[in-house]
């Protein structure tokens, strides 16, 4: 498939090029986030077209340039505009005079009690391991860190998304300078009574947490940091 990358606003004009391109064959139209994207405008492409939501798969990143995980980014239309209902229900619920750290906890502890860890499927394909999984409500790791990231690029907040190829994902995010793990996957997990704990949100410092086997990124350099003493991981 042509895949079409946009880096500035969407007009009129932009839409009606990709949908005329779109008849010469499959395309997918690459957006980095949904942040700037409007339901106005996601119902004016051809309803065929599929849209890449790139989040924290980046295709610089050797390993996410694979149709693998590639896949993980790819919606319809009509599936973006359910998963920013999702994201824009929680928005109007946000206070604009909190501050990033109030911002962060409310929609980790959202998300957390809105969803279950489940496979779930979606359209007939996976939606456990992208941001179809705020429609069903379930999801694994992979999808909870793409869900969470996804959150926080649209609240204009530093998050980052780390993986383990073949075993577990999980998200940095940057408050206050700082940087912190959010295990939004863990805490969906052990919830008691559908009530979010906290367990597993900004706890540990750098060496406890990536000593845990989950964690331990040694061979997935480009998913590091470089260390500061001003961050906690």
């Amino acid at each position: 498939m042509n895949k079409i990358k946009i880096n500035s606003p969407l007009t009129n004009d932009i839409i009606q090029k990709i949908n005329l391109e779109s008849k010469k064959g499959n395309i997918i139209v690459v957006f980095e986030n949904t942040k700037d994207l409007r339901k106005d405008d996601l119902i004016k492409f051809d309803p065929n077209i599929t849209i890449s939501i790139m989040g924290g798969l980046d295709i610089k990143k050797k390993k996410f340039n694979n149709e693998h995980y590639q896949r993980r980014t790819y919606y319809s239309p009509k599936e973006l505009i359910s998963i920013i209902n999702f994201y824009e229900k929680i928005e109007r619920q946000i206070n604009p005079l909190w501050s990033e750290l109030e911002k962060c906890m409310f929609v980790y502890k959202v998300i957390c009690e809105y969803s279950n860890y489940d496979e779930s499927i979606y359209n007939g394909r996976d939606a456990a391991r992208n941001l179809l999984g705020v429609i069903i409500g379930k999801s694994v790791c992979s999808g909870y860190a793409l869900i969470f990231k996804e959150a926080m690029d649209r609240l204009n907040i530093k998050c980052y998304y780390q993986n383990i190829e073949g075993h577990h994902s999980w998200n940095i995010v940057e408050l206050d300078g700082n940087l912190y793990a959010v295990e939004l996957t863990w805490d969906t997990y052990d919830k008691q009574n559908n009530n979010c704990g906290f367990r597993y949100f900004c706890r540990e410092n750098r060496e406890k947490f990536y000593s845990n086997k989950h964690h331990n990124i040694k061979g997935e350099c480009e998913l590091t940091f470089g260390k500061s003493d001003n961050n906690t991981l």
